[in-house]
């Protein structure tokens, strides 16, 4: 499973979990982040999820650029 699959699998789970605790503004904020991230994918190419290497440079999921 690639790195921005398991990102965008996170938002739906919380997305998810908001909407199952009734907290309705959590659910739409995670999908609304979640479609906002699928079509910048889609229609740009552009992945936000492995482009932010802030949230997981020590991770090794993403690689990083040579220098």
């Amino acid at each position: 499973m690639r790195f921005s699959q398991g990102v965008g699998f996170a938002f739906a789970v919380v997305a998810t979990a908001g909407y199952a605790l009734e907290w309705t503004t959590l659910g739409m904020v995670a999908n609304a982040l979640a479609l906002v991230a699928a079509l910048l994918n889609a229609a740009f190419g552009y992945c936000w999820a492995a482009s932010c290497t802030w949230c997981c440079a020590g991770s090794g999921r993403v690689k990083q650029e040579a220098r």
